[in-house]
């Protein structure tokens, strides 16, 4: 059993026509395109209606990946994979100050 990360409601990121696959794209297809757009956003030479489709086609792709890490974010914390994001605890035994222990080389 396959279990595949939402998709977000708008077309595939990356495809500007409406004939465009319906197929998600993969987290890597995403990411991989989106390196493309950003490096050809710095080439030089781009005229501005070229680079305003590359910097709404980036934005699209940025979204969508945020939303599949979020997904995949999400499905780890409900399985318990992820640690808390506290890094520090707020008190020790009782309400008393948290211990540490520190390493010194001196």
């Amino acid at each position: 059993m396959t279990n595949q990360l939402p998709e977000p409601d708008s077309q595939r990121p990356g495809q500007d026509a409406p004939h465009a696959s319906t197929a998600p794209l993969t987290f890597e297809e995403a990411l991989g395109s989106l390196q493309d757009t950003v490096e050809e956003l710095r080439s030089d030479g781009l005229n501005l209606a070229r680079a305003l489709d590359l910097y709404e086609q980036g934005t699209r792709l940025a979204t969508y990946c945020e939303e599949v890490l979020t997904a995949a974010e999400l499905r780890l914390s409900h399985i318990g994979a992820l640690p808390s994001r506290d890094p520090m605890p707020q008190s020790g035994p009782a309400g008393t100050a948290p211990e540490f222990e520190l390493e010194a080389d001196w």
